[in-house]
């Protein structure tokens, strides 16, 4: 950890750091004093392509600083009826707040499709295993119904995938959970392979994603 320590109220950081980094995007010029970010300034204007400004959000407090903020609102391990339930709503009301638009949901979903031999929960677990032990993890994950087992990710894993909040199967299994995202609000979902690249390697990866966009003609 770069400070050595967690912030007091990362909330009050995030909301700091981002009025700061929107403020120079925008164009404006920039006199904040925060508690963890202070700023006096402007960025000299020049011809450039728009920046968009992301947050990663797992609980409603940094989700309504996203919606106040960020273009983007960037999930992991939620799954979509916490995406609907939760984020979303969150996402819209610090948007409403500030008379702005809600930014896009993007979220990033473990996936491990059904293969001979494979133990999906293990390569699921692999992949997730710190974040499962996080605490703020820990406490979205239970408040979405996920059973967060401390001693077992591959236990926690299939919760997870119980509650759609990972995918697995074949092609038109995972397309559907991937649909079942998008109805819950996401305008991107993101496949993340990270437990079968760190229990299979790479190749197995790209054999998993050749098999999963041609079942489906993408």
């Amino acid at each position: 950890m770069a400070l050595g320590e967690p912030y007091k109220s990362p909330l009050t950081a995030c909301r700091e750091y981002l009025t700061i980094v929107r403020g120079l995007l925008d164009g404006d010029e920039v006199d904040q004093r925060g508690t963890y970010f202070s700023y006096s300034g402007s960025i000299p204007r020049s011809p450039a392509p728009p920046v968009e400004v992301g947050l990663g959000v797992l609980r409603p407090g940094m989700a309504r600083i996203a919606g106040e903020t960020a273009d983007v609102a960037i999930t992991w391990l939620t799954p979509p009826s916490y995406v609907r339930d939760v984020i979303v709503p969150a996402l819209r009301e610090g948007a409403e707040a500030v008379g702005r638009p809600a930014p896009r949901v993007v979220s990033i979903v473990p996936m491990a499709a059904a293969a001979d031999g494979r133990n999906t929960l293990a390569v699921l677990g692999a992949g997730s295993s710190d974040h499962f032990a996080a605490p703020h993890y820990r406490d979205m994950l239970t408040r979405a119904g996920v059973e967060v087992d401390g001693e077992d990710p591959s236990a926690t894993a299939g919760s997870l995938l119980a509650a759609g909040g990972a995918l697995t199967g074949d092609p038109a299994e995972m397309a559907a959970g991937i649909a079942a995202y998008h109805a819950a609000g996401a305008d991107e979902v993101v496949l993340n392979n990270a437990g079968l690249g760190m229990t299979e390697g790479p190749r197995a990866v790209l054999r998993d994603l050749e098999a999963l966009f041609n079942g489906n003609g993408w």
